[in-house]
């Protein structure tokens, strides 16, 4: 730090930040977050989301579920899912087939406007999205993060994440209306 002051850590994001080059107009980016929503209101279309990990996965279900009115599609340059179990991955397979989401694997996307929809969402921009109750999918994970073969999915999944949210919410809060009262947990000191 620029006072000399050494911060302990569990983990450690290193994140510069960036800013991305201008993606058109139909496209979006971490700038343009607050933007999809405005534009799936305005009406249906097709609904491109890039990327294939966790977060192209949340909006494009979201968006299927929520928008019926748009078709929605993922695209990604190798398989969906790939931080997932094979378990994992079928069942996010199988609950994005099932609501109507085309699925592109093994597909680059050098410029929004090559895949023609109406709308792009690259999808490592946005994480903060929801599966819906019944496409939830929880999955459980080693200490180095690797996936293990446990999932939890459906309706469970959904509320298991909702009180994940909240209770982390509700410590949040008090933690930070007095800083340092919950130094013995980790992340916190």
């Amino acid at each position: 730090m620029d006072n000399g002051r050494e911060l302990p850590y569990d983990r450690l994001v290193y994140a510069l930040g960036s800013r991305t080059a201008d993606p058109g107009e139909r496209a979006f980016t971490p700038e343009t977050a607050a933007e999809p929503h405005k534009r799936l209101l305005d009406g249906p279309g097709e609904l491109s989301v890039v990327g294939g990990g966790l977060t192209g996965l949340e909006p494009a279900a979201e968006v299927a579920e929520t928008q019926r009115e748009w078709r929605v599609r993922l695209v990604t340059g190798g398989a969906i899912g790939p931080g997932l179990s094979p378990k994992g991955r079928a069942h996010a397979r199988a609950t994005l087939t099932g609501i109507g989401v085309r699925i592109e694997e093994s597909r680059t996307v050098a410029r929004p406007e090559d895949l023609g929809s109406d709308a792009v969402v690259r999808a490592a921009c946005h994480g903060r999205w929801s599966l819906g109750r019944p496409g939830g999918l929880i999955q459980a994970v080693r200490a180095d993060d690797s996936p293990r073969d446990v999932v939890l999915r459906g309706g469970m999944a959904a509320r298991v994440k909702e009180q994940v949210v909240r209770s982390t919410i509700h410590l949040l809060r008090p933690a930070a209306r007095r800083p340092g009262a919950f130094a013995h947990l980790p992340g916190f000191g």
